[in-house]
């Protein structure tokens, strides 16, 4: 099991301009797929990727797909 601290968009919160940020741990073993947001989809200046995991949910962190996915040649 491979647990990781990130960073993510709180949807659940009031937001005017952009949702805030709140910290999970997931689990890295159980992503299916990471998939970076363009930065004009989002209302964050920062870099978004949407991970999704084997149950089907999903989570949009900070951060680039290759820190959450190990690429291989």
């Amino acid at each position: 099991m491979s647990l990781k601290l990130v960073e993510f968009l709180d949807y659940s919160s009031n937001y005017a301009y952009s949702p805030g940020h709140s910290q999970a741990t997931i689990n890295t073993d159980h992503i299916v797929r990471a998939v970076q947001i363009r930065p004009e989809n989002t209302r964050s200046s920062y870099e978004i990727v949407r991970l999704t995991f084997v149950d089907g949910k999903t989570l949009d962190v900070i951060g680039k797909a290759t820190d959450f996915v190990e690429v291989t040649p």
